[in-house]
């Protein structure tokens, strides 16, 4: 598995008003896209998020503006995050080298923006409790392909714990409070 370090980001992808309700398991993918972020934050982790056509699909969920904050956002009508105008160009002034996905919907603009980074050798994790798409079938099937095209694929806690190590971690607490949500 690859772990955090001081070259990671993490990218929310697309948890917009119109496309969350059709969403598989939506309040599971919204509520590990939200633990995701505050614990990114916590650790100082640089966050990033994309709207995919915000004027006809709405803008990110409530739920989760709040935590962006400030965080860039790009908004994008390709499919894959590397398509939006200056995405990439953050990646490099901020010397991103891993990103850790969350949003929607695995199977289109999750996918196929891992595949990009892939192929321009970032180091890609993708939290599997923290994306989904409007199938279960098309959810299971773009997580096995993304891992078998060398994403790293796990989960909010094993990743963030991960990166702790131990409980004696200045932001155990932080992490341990957000894994309570």
């Amino acid at each position: 598995m690859k772990f955090i370090d001081k070259h990671t980001a993490l990218l929310v992808i697309d948890v917009q008003e119109r496309l969350v309700p059709a969403i598989f398991e939506k309040d599971r993918m919204l509520l590990n896209t939200l633990k995701s972020i505050k614990a990114a934050k916590a650790l100082e982790v640089p966050v990033v998020y994309t709207e995919q056509y915000p004027k006809g699909l709405g803008i990110t969920m409530a739920e989760l503006r709040e935590d962006l904050g400030d965080s860039p956002v790009y908004e994008k009508t390709a499919f894959s995050c590397c398509g939006s105008k200056g995405f990439l160009k953050f990646l490099k002034t901020h010397k991103i080298k891993k990103l850790i996905l969350t949003g929607i919907e695995t199977h289109v603009c999750v996918f196929q923006t891992a595949v990009d980074l892939i192929e321009k050798d970032f180091e890609v994790i993708v939290l599997a409790d923290a994306v989904s798409s409007r199938t279960e079938m098309d959810r299971k099937f773009a997580l096995k392909n993304l891992r078998e095209m060398g994403a790293s694929v796990t989960t909010f806690e094993c990743l963030f714990m991960a990166y702790l190590k131990d409980s004696k971690h200045p932001s155990f607490k932080d992490i341990s409070n957000i894994l309570k949500m």
